[in-house]
């Protein structure tokens, strides 16, 4: 995703992210220092990126729309901060750096994953330009609790847990990843076109892109942590395995579970054609998704 136009937003996404810890309270350090810290970290910024895409693809400007986009990165960091906690994934390795508990402690970094989740839903309802209005606002805060409460991402990540002791078959395995990872690119997608005013026809082909997108990005994942290095993920590879998680690769195997990220990828290619959207940055995405080593 080398474009000139995404190379800017990526720049000006990752200023926003820098800049809103800048002003720390002096009575909450070391929580704000440790919410910064995860921020900071870097990452592929895939969320506030596809909101962005999605404003672009139904005619909008999405230049404007930059403090707004930084929302979902904020709740996505909340989110691995608490994966990465002893009582979930157990990691020490996030982005490339030790995880938030190995710095700051387990009880510093339950807060500021908290801190965080609360902060997303702030940005949501009070930045982005004035043309955002009051009612764009409630739809974009209903659906983003949808994406990650106990019928999306947190239902996700619970599936995920149950599923160390209790078996899955494939059909669940799909929902476990719609929740858990593709729920809330869904929200992005959909946020993007919501603040881009589409129509009906965008809203429903957005959507149903960005539903394979989410289940191309987990399979990928999956793929990743059985064949990549520590230094290309940035996390401990292997750990899915050796903690018993459901994968695809565990249970359709390698080369099956190559052969369903080309499908999907695909799938997102072609409902993109067959759309009215702008969408070249769109299936770029899936594209890079597809073929990502990090």
């Amino acid at each position: 995703m080398d474009h000139p136009e995404l190379k800017n937003w990526s720049e000006a996404v990752e200023a926003e992210l820098c800049a809103y810890f800048k002003e720390r309270d002096a009575n909450s350090h070391p929580l704000e220092e440790a919410m910064a810290y995860s921020v900071n970290a870097g990452g592929k910024r895939i969320r506030p990126l596809m909101v962005l895409m999605s404003i672009q693809a139904v005619g909008a400007d999405a230049a404007s729309f930059i403090d707004m986009a930084i929302a979902p990165e904020l709740l996505h960091t909340y989110s691995l901060i608490h994966d990465d906690l002893p009582s979930m994934d157990n990691d020490d390795l996030r982005r490339g750096q030790p995880t938030n508990h190995i710095v700051y402690g387990e009880a510093m970094a339950i807060l500021a994953g908290d801190g965080l989740h609360t902060e997303s839903f702030e940005v949501l309802a009070k930045a982005g330009p004035a043309e955002v209005t009051a009612l764009q606002r409630l739809e974009l805060i209903k659906e983003f609790c949808v994406a990650i409460g106990r019928n999306g991402m947190v239902a996700g990540q619970a599936m995920d847990l149950q599923a160390e002791t209790h078996p899955i078959n494939l059909d669940q395995l799909h929902i476990l990843h719609a929740r858990k990872t593709g729920a809330l690119i869904r929200f992005c997608a959909r946020m993007g076109a919501i603040l881009g005013n589409a129509n009906d026809e965008q809203l429903k082909h957005i959507t149903a892109f960005a539903e394979k997108l989410g289940l191309l990005f987990q399979v990928v994942d999956d793929l990743l942590d059985r064949k990549a290095t520590a230094e290309q993920l940035g996390k401990t590879p292997g750990k899915d395995a050796a903690q018993g998680k459901a994968t695809f690769p565990n249970l359709i195997g390698m080369n099956q579970t190559e052969t369903l990220a080309d499908e999907l990828l695909n799938q997102c290619l072609e409902i993109l054609e067959h759309s009215n959207l702008a969408s070249h940055h769109l299936a770029n995405l899936a594209t890079f998704t597809r073929n990502r080593v990090f």
